[in-house]
């Protein structure tokens, strides 16, 4: 057998896919059997087996739901768990003497597969796994078949799935058996719970220690349920009494529900239980001042309760249990003009502010009213007596989005609301037959004038019949708007229409002096004439009339705006006779002008890049192409630029008042600077060639003004290396002048983000080199603390610089950084030259900032040393002569002692006549 892949996969959507057809075999076999697996959602940990039954024998003259399955059956194998509607779903469609066999693929069922278990050689086609053919659709006819179930041992069927929704099994809730006992439960809430949750049965209980349960201990009963209401009977075995529980899932699930005990024969109410302890037997009541304890229930057809005065008011009044008043409900005397009833509520303090008063003509009096939901009334009259103006009559609020409807039955117009001052005639706002709104003095809205409203204006107004508004609203005549108009102009749209441009324009008798017309596509303009050259359609005409004096005696200017070319193009007309269209100039719209002359009164800036001039050799016989500076007669030249077709290709900038002239060589690239013949002077020329500078003069550089030794600027000739002197900068570098060779720079004297310094590619060599130090120039001063615990930081070394081998001496910067910061800076070492293009054109070198010493802040560091060592040699020879002082003394206390041991010692010998 062989199983090939479902042709197709779907994702969120659903389709219907034709697989196979059947024609009607007559008397033959026609039929087909498949196996589809896995065709279920893929969100499911699981799938079905399909077992597909297909026949084309005798078909019916029509298919419905109730033969479908002869002719379509499927088998389905597996879990009763998975929904029908996310599994593949098969159908048929009737033809002419065949039915088409349609899956219906529900969404996100991937990996399905088929497998063909039988086919008949005559009258069947099969469409998968190649020819099928799907739709999102359902196709015309489609009759889906149901599927059956096959079950086993783990999927077995339910009730339901056999048809036995409401059968009822023997044993189960008691019948034919034994009842459910719901023991160990605490309270009747649990109890209760536990018997909805079994649903319909047969039932006892028990009763725990500490329970607090009502029920008749093992007392049998029925537990029903319908819905989400239930009811339980419960007889207690002993005693034959019944209490009946009911209630719904809400109450029980919120812990309340309603119990009743039935009374009878054997189990007879008590006087109290049916609210009568305090009567004496069944047609008496006690003596006045008794109480009643207990409710009374009084029940007939149609129960009263009579309170009967000879005079005076007649009560009926509620008081809680320490006779503090509620209430009261009363009646006071009837007059032949009134008669009322009164009731009246107390606080717990006993304030009243009124009482609600009912009278014998139907009126209803009270100091404040609330209502929840709807008053309904022939007239309401309010009468405020208020004499504040500004205080409210009425007020209606609420989140409603309309607390006010005015509805006139039995009638379609004519509902109003009036408004009237005195001495002055009602004015009524309302609707008449048609729905407008108006206002007036007459009740019939008709009579009245209408509202403009936006939706009448869109929908279209004649305010008078000139001026068109909005498509058809018009005004009678020019209207005047002092605040200025605002909103969008709809121009007449010409799109598609066959037009005359020329035709296009305002004369005497045409009203306004600006018309709009659009062409709002590029085919649209096919049929219109006269337009600018390249312009197809997509553009704006605005037509603007300058004069109108008779329909032959016009002026007008047309001007189009085209979005295909993006310009603007103007042209004019007087009496019939047109100008070429021209193009508006726009800045930044890169367009070609032609003009015949151009004059500016201010500085002209041109961009581009270039100016191109075109040469003419009627301008000075020796040139191409000159550009001249005049006079303001535009006669006598001042100056000129211009190109020689004979001399070198020169390029020319001459002076023409004293003959300086910058002369460019096309030939060799030379440059050539000549001076003026002014007051006689002989003419210099300064030559720049490719290889060096010639100059007929001496190039010095002198003071403007003034006397005094001038720079000269030197070559002995004799140099090794080229040398070059350059003023330039950068953005870290601002300002820079630098001297160097060909080789290296020598020294930079440059102001750069870190501040103005004097950068030496090598050595400095000076006779004395001083620090400003006055102390005026400095503040925060602060001796160095604890400058000798600094010092043991650092140590003096000798060492080879890398940069040229030099053999030197000193300190470690990073050393000298831990022991005095204030000692240590950094500096940029511009290295070798990048190559590549800058931003500035400058050159670009290697720069590495390295750290450098401040050798006059570590002095300071050893004055301040020597300071501490002075001060600590000062205090040693200090405690030197303490200790000599005090040594003195201690040898003259010594001798004094020893003198005084050689008395004792002559004292005892003495005494005891020993010579030891």
């Amino acid at each position: 057998m062989t199983q090939y892949d479902w042709p197709v996969v779907t994702g969120s959507e659903s389709f219907y896919i034709k697989i196979a057809k059947l024609s009607d075999p007559g008397s033959n076999n026609c039929h087909v059997t498949l196996m589809v697996t896995n065709g279920g959602d893929y969100g499911s940990p699981y799938g079905n087996i399909d077992f597909i039954e297909i026949s084309a024998r005798g078909l019916p003259s029509s298919l419905t739901e109730d033969n479908v399955s002869r002719y379509l059956s499927i088998r389905r194998l597996g879990s009763t768990g998975l929904a029908n509607n996310s599994q593949m779903r098969y159908g048929l469609v009737k033809g002419d003497g065949f039915i088409e066999v349609w899956a219906f693929q529900s969404a996100f069922i991937n990996d399905a597969k088929v497998a063909v278990l039988a086919q008949t050689t005559l009258s069947t086609e099969l469409y998968i796994p190649d020819g099928f053919v799907k739709q999102t659709a359902a196709p015309s006819g489609y009759v889906e078949s149901p599927v059956v179930r096959i079950y086993d041992q783990v999927n077995k069927p339910t009730k339901a799935d056999l048809g036995l929704s409401n059968a009822m099994l023997t044993g189960a809730f008691g019948l034919g058996g034994s009842g459910i006992s719901t023991n160990g439960k605490m309270s009747d809430v649990e109890i209760l719970k536990a018997l909805r949750d079994k649903g319909g049965h047969f039932w006892r209980g028990d009763k725990p220690t500490g329970s607090t349960a009502t029920i008749y201990s093992h007392g049998s009963g029925i537990f029903s349920r319908c819905g989400d209401t239930w009811s339980a009977i419960n007889i207690d075995y002993s005693t034959a009494k019944i209490k009946i529980y009911a209630g719904n899932d809400a109450r029980l699930n919120n812990g309340t529900f309603s119990v009743n005990e039935l009374y009878g024969s054997a189990n007879k109410p008590s006087k109290s239980d049916v609210g009568l302890g305090n009567v004496t037997n069944d047609a008496q009541v006690k003596k006045t001042g008794d109480t009643m304890t207990g409710d009374l229930t009084i029940k007939k057809g149609t129960p009263s309760v009579f309170l009967r005065a000879d005079s005076g008011v007649t009560a009926l009044r509620f008081y809680t249990g320490d006779n503090t008043e509620r209430g009261i409900i009363y009646a006071g005397p009837n007059t032949d003009s009134l008669g009322e009833v009164r009731i009246r509520a107390k606080t717990a303090g006993g304030t009243s502010g009124g009482d609600l008063v009912v009278r014998h003509d139907g009126r209803v009096e009270v100091r404040d009213l609330t209502v929840a939901y709807k008053i309904k009334s022939r007239t309401i009259e309010i009468a405020n007596t208020d004499t504040d103006s500004s205080a409210t009559t009425l007020s209606i609020y609420g989140v409603q989005h309309t607390p006010l409807v005015l509805t006139r039955s039995g009638s379609s117009e004519n509902v109003s609301i009036g408004f009237k001052l005195d001495n002055m005639n009602p004015k009524y706002l309302g609707i008449d037959t048609n729905g407008d709104l108006a206002f007036g003095e007459s009740p019939d809205q008709k009579q009245n004038s209408k509202l403009i409203t936006q939706a009448k204006l869109d929908k279209g107004l004649t305010i008078g019949g000139q001026l068109a508004f909005k498509g058809t609203t018009a005004f009678s005549a020019v209207a005047t708007f002092s605040a200025g108009i605002a909103g969008a102009i709809e121009p007449e749209n010409i799109d598609g229409q066959t037009v005359n441009l020329n035709n296009l324009t305002i004369i005497k008798s045409d009203a306004g002096a600006v018309k709009y017309y659009i062409c709002p596509s590029s085919a649209g303009g096919a049929n219109i004439t006269n337009k600018p050259d390249g312009v197809t359609g997509n553009f704006l005409l605005r037509v603007e009339s300058t004069r109108k004096v008779r329909d032959s005696d016009y002026a007008n200017m047309q001007t189009l705006i085209n979005s295909d070319t993006k310009r603007i193009y103007v042209r004019f007309v007087v009496n019939g006779n047109w100008t070429a269209w021209s193009q508006v100039v726009v800045s930044g719209w890169n367009q070609d002008v032609t003009v015949r002359s151009l004059t500016s009164t201010t500085p002209s800036k041109l961009g581009g890049g270039r100016i191109d001039v075109l040469g003419s050799t009627s301008d000075y016989g020796s040139m191409n192409c000159t550009v001249r500076g005049v006079d303001s007669t535009g006669t006598n030249s001042a100056w000129s630029v211009g190109t020689s077709e004979s001399t070198g290709k020169m390029l020319f900038l001459k002076n023409h008042r004293s003959s300086a002239q910058v002369l460019l060589n096309g030939d060799d690239g030379a440059v050539q600077l000549l001076s003026g013949t002014v007051n006689g002077a002989t003419a210099q020329a300064l030559t720049i060639n490719k290889d060096e500078v010639n100059s007929t003069a001496d190039l010095v550089i002198r003071k403007q003004t003034g006397t005094g030794n001038r720079f000269a600027l030197l070559n002995s000739g004799n140099s090794e290396l080229p040398v070059s002197i350059r003023v330039w900068g950068s953005s870290t570098r601002q300002n820079v002048f630098e001297v160097g060779t060909s080789a290296a720079y020598l020294f930079y004297a440059q102001k750069t983000t870190d501040g103005q310094n004097l950068t030496v590619n090598g050595s400095v060599n000076c006779t004395t080199l001083n620090q400003s130090s006055d102390r005026r120039l400095k503040e925060n001063i602060e001796i160095i603390d604890n400058a000798t615990d600094a010092i043991r930081k650092i140590n003096g070394y000798t060492y080879t610089l890398k940069e040229n081998g030099a053999h030197c001496a000193g300190v470690i910067a990073q050393e000298v950084e831990e022991a005095i910061p204030e000692a240590v800076g950094s500096f940029i070492h511009y290295g070798e030259e990048l190559q590549g293009p800058t931003v500035d054109g400058n050159e670009l070198r290697e720069e590495t900032r390295y750290l450098n010493v401040d050798y006059a802040a570590v002095t300071g560091l050893l004055v301040q040393v020597a300071r501490e060592t002075d001060d600590r040699v000062t205090a040693l020879e200090e405690e030197n002569t303490t200790l000599r002082q005090n040594l003195a003394t201690a040898g003259t206390r010594i001798s004094t002692l020893e003198n005084q041991v050689s008395e004792l010692v002559a004292l005892v010998r003495q005494l005891t006549g020993s010579e030891h």
